[in-house]
């Protein structure tokens, strides 16, 4: 990158240029200009202007990572949520997969960001050491429309173990998972000097190894379904 410019362009819907904006190198980072002919020996960086007017289906496959079959489960719940980048996340939908391992929802805001959720019930006693979880890495977890209409998505679900079982989401050690956990967590986050967690490991919702506010929501999120 360090020979390279890269330019923002400004697209109207018949394909021209209508504005560019150079991004890097900073330095000469300037205010939306006219376009010019003589910058066609640059490299672009070009994308689509999304289109966020309408609904959208989304077809969901569960399958489990380790086994490669079909993923199905008698006594836990998936979950659809909306606005998963703030703490003012929003449930659409919430479904189990008890019979098919396959589900359909339609009439969904393409303006949204959507992030699918595993309600683990087993995490709740941590008995057998291990929990299933959706695997992030592959990008299945979190979606958007953009251009399409439909979606065809295959979500892994991945067994994850602990090596010291304890209770997910019990972060001031007192064997249960309720408000009190919450509000420590959310005390921890804000800095507060007097706040100490009993087992980090027991915050890592997402188990990516990060405390964040994406852990935080997932906790409020168990607490609120128990």
């Amino acid at each position: 990158m360090e020979q390279e410019a890269v330019f923002y362009e400004k697209v109207a819907e018949d394909g021209t240029v209508t504005a560019v904006q150079i991004l890097y190198p900073e330095k000469y980072a300037t205010e939306l200009t006219a376009p010019e002919d003589n910058r066609k020996d640059y490299y672009y960086i070009k994308y689509h202007q999304l289109d966020t007017i309408g609904t959208g289906t989304v077809k969901v496959k569960f399958v489990d990572e380790e086994t490669g079959k079909e993923f199905t489960d008698d006594a836990e719940t998936f979950q659809l949520v909306t606005d998963y980048n703030t703490v003012n996340e929003k449930v659409v939908k919430s479904w189990d997969i008890s019979e098919c391992s396959e589900v359909t929802i339609t009439d969904l805001p393409k303006k949204n960001g959507y992030e699918l959720w595993y309600i683990d019930k087993s995490a709740s006693d941590g008995s057998d050491g291990s929990i299933y979880i959706v695997d992030q890495d592959k990008g299945t977890g979190r979606f958007s429309f953009g251009l399409k209409d439909e979606l065809d998505l295959t979500v892994y679900m991945n067994k994850f173990y602990f090596e010291n079982p304890y209770l997910l989401g019990d972060v001031n050690g007192d064997k249960n998972v309720n408000m009190a956990d919450l509000v420590t967590f959310r005390n921890w986050l804000a800095g507060r000097t007097d706040t100490a967690l009993i087992n980090w490991r027991a915050a890592d919702l997402c188990h990516d190894n990060v405390l964040d506010v994406f852990d935080y929501c997932r906790m409020k999120n168990i607490i609120i379904n128990k």
